[in-house]
């Protein structure tokens, strides 16, 4: 069952609050961000996004994020991207991509946007990762606020001319300005420039008010190679498989190449 903001409101208890018992300075209190009131209409749009992917997801808050020098120097990359474009193509097509995060990391997000140097995982290439869909984003997240909430932002992405090809752990190759899964049909998308992504919502939400099943995430059982988590493959579809079998292959290379 989906349960709306206003459910949250009304019906959570202590450990999932009610806004009224969250202290004042808690709400919105990070750097360029203001609450999106759930009567606009981007309020639904979001939640919609979200669901198909998290039919449960418990949402407290979303807020709009504006960063008026990040905005700036991300226009001027679309610019250069247009610019950039040969014999038709078309380079600056955007794409909306969630991330998921630790909450220790939101305020510098929030006030300053990605740092590609702070990426962990790589192995589709260098950079900052996004997916396009919530869930596989919500197993970064995690509960560690005094508000036990967690936190997802939802980006715009210009990632320009896409590698055909990833290079675990590197930048990409020569005219090429981004790395991805899939570059016919995107899920993960590395984006190893500050200019090229710019946060645009920040959610806020409960892991705990619907205690969910969360969907198994192969990508970070592989990733860290996880033995206690086998993956059982005949629950995915054959997308994801494919999806597991190349990370596979690319942590493999990567593993080889280290030793």
């Amino acid at each position: 069952m989906y349960l709306s903001a206003q459910d949250i409101h009304k019906n959570l208890q202590p450990p999932f609050y009610h806004m009224s018992q969250v202290p004042t300075q808690m709400i919105s209190s990070y750097s360029n961000c203001k609450p999106l009131s759930t009567s606009d209409p981007a309020y639904d749009e979001i939640s919609k996004g979200i669901r198909q992917s998290w039919p449960n997801a418990c949402i407290t808050m979303i807020d709009t994020i504006d960063i008026p020098h990040l905005r700036t120097k991300y226009e001027k990359w679309r610019e250069t991207l247009r610019t950039l474009a040969k014999d038709g193509e078309v380079l600056d097509t955007e794409y909306t991509a969630y991330h998921g995060t630790k909450a220790r990391y939101v305020e510098d997000i929030c006030r300053s946007g990605f740092n590609p140097d702070k990426g962990r995982v790589m192995a589709y290439g260098y950079g900052i990762y996004f997916a396009t869909n919530f869930s596989m984003s919500w197993h970064f997240t995690d509960t560690a606020d005094e508000l036990e909430m967690s936190y997802i932002f939802i980006c715009k992405l210009l990632p320009g001319r896409i590698q055909p090809t990833s290079t675990a752990s590197q930048p990409p190759q020569a005219n090429y300005h981004s790395q991805t899964n899939n570059p016919r049909q995107p899920t993960v998308f590395a984006i190893p420039s500050h200019e090229m992504m710019i946060p645009e919502y920040l959610v806020r939400f409960s892991k705990k008010a619907e205690t969910p099943v969360a969907p198994q995430n192969p990508l970070r059982n592989v990733l860290e190679n996880d033995a206690a988590a086998p993956l059982d493959l005949k629950r995915y579809s054959r997308e994801e498989r494919n999806l597991i079998r190349q990370l596979e292959s690319v942590v493999k290379k990567g593993q080889k190449k280290s030793r």
